[in-house]
């Protein structure tokens, strides 16, 4: 376990030196390849390839504890004392508890990441939701004879709000006919369908009230998640740059 360990904060190292080295010509990287990303530069490269040289055991702590660390929201501290209590059984050095909370808080970060992006595409369908949602309400007040078409169409869109509501895929939500199908019984409703247009008016604005509540609980959790993403590159960005000076200490030696 040891040596095992030795070998990936070295791997760490060499692979930083590797990457300060000047190169012989410039690089023409193809523009559709490249990848948006707010990890530090050389980030990536560093966990995805680091991750292969851990054995089974190893990479279950290392997901497991960065489970923890968003569920717990633990801080660089935290993190170190986990990392150096699992170092302690194999006796490991100081580098090689810098590489493993490097490993955690990336796996974590990674984790956050999509965790992010969930929330994010849920706001955007909550936004969508709610500007539909007026637009049908507003179409409900001014239109007082809907034909039964329309009525359907409202129940439809009221159905999907209510998935969304629900936590559901509101796609899931498929329309339904009811009624004369006609394209004729569109010139006149009778008295009890009037009555459910009014009962699907109230319906649609508490669904908008609702919406807008979700909405703004989601925007919160949203810049919460923001911000903790945040907070976690700057931490990776710092464990980073310590494992860089080291590889500038060395490269310094090497002259």
């Amino acid at each position: 376990m040891k040596a095992f360990f030795a070998s990936l904060f070295s791997f760490l190292v060499l692979t930083l030196i590797i990457q300060a080295q000047p190169t012989p010509q410039k690089q023409v990287i193809n523009p559709t390849l490249q990848k948006t990303s707010d990890f530090p530069a050389g980030s990536e490269i560093l966990f995805n390839e680091s991750m292969m040289l851990v054995n089974a055991r190893h990479a279950a702590w290392i997901k497991s504890t960065a489970m923890q660390v968003n569920e717990k929201n633990m801080s660089e501290t935290e993190v170190r004392i986990s990392a150096t209590n699992w170092a302690i059984l194999g006796s490991m050095p100081e580098g090689d508890i810098e590489a493993l909370c490097f490993l955690v808080l990336m796996q974590a970060a990674k984790s956050a990441q999509e965790d992010l992006k969930a929330i994010m595409a849920k706001v955007k369908a909550i936004n969508n939701a709610k500007a539909q949602q007026r637009e049908n309400l507003s179409e409900a007040q001014q239109n007082r004879t809907p034909n039964a078409l329309q009525l359907d169409s409202l129940k439809w869109f009221i159905s999907r709000s209510r998935a969304l509501l629900a936590g559901a895929n509101p796609d899931t939500v498929k329309f339904r006919r009811t009624g004369n199908n006609s394209p004729s019984s569109s010139l006149s409703i009778p008295a009890s369908s009037k009555k459910d247009l009014d009962g699907l008016v109230d319906t649609m604005k508490n669904d908008l009230d609702s919406m807008s509540e979700m909405g703004d609980m989601e925007s919160r959790r949203l810049q919460m998640a923001m911000d903790g993403m945040s907070k976690m590159m700057s931490t990776l960005s710092n464990l980073l740059k310590k494992i860089s000076d080291t590889a500038q200490s060395i490269t310094q030696n090497m002259k």
